[in-house]
């Protein structure tokens, strides 16, 4: 099954249900996502998504498609027994230190693998996903 970055994003938030909103590092946040989305909780998954120049106009649009994200990353969870683990391969922080490229590496329960990057940012202190 192929999926795109976008969903993987998705899968990303919903693992942030077991950490502090933002998280205390980029791999924090990361990792809450996809806890988000392995549970299905767009609401949640949404929190961790840098946000804050999307108008209100926008953002009605923006939690539809987190919510496709989501229903599609879940059933990629799913399809491979759950999430196992999420590891930081490698971090390249911003020298202000208000952003950085992370690369994880996703282990599903079946023992698959998949290699994602994001780029997060502060927003208000929090670490955030950028689209």
């Amino acid at each position: 099954m192929n999926i795109s970055r976008r969903t993987w994003l998705a899968m990303g938030m919903s693992l942030g249900l077991t950490a502090c909103l933002g998280g205390s590092a980029p791999i924090d946040v990361i990792r809450d996502f996809y806890m988000a989305v392995a549970a299905g909780n767009a609401d949640k998954a949404t929190q961790y998504l840098a946000l804050q120049q999307v108008s209100a106009d926008e953002m009605r649009l923006v939690k539809a498609k987190v919510e496709m994200m989501v229903a599609q990353g879940k059933s990629v969870v799913d399809a491979n027994n759950g999430l196992a683990k999420i590891d930081m391969l490698q971090e390249d922080m911003a020298a202000d230190g208000n952003s950085a490229k992370v690369k994880v590496q996703v282990t599903f329960k079946n023992g698959k693998t998949k290699n994602e990057s994001f780029t997060v940012l502060k927003e208000d202190g929090n670490w955030k996903i950028r689209l």
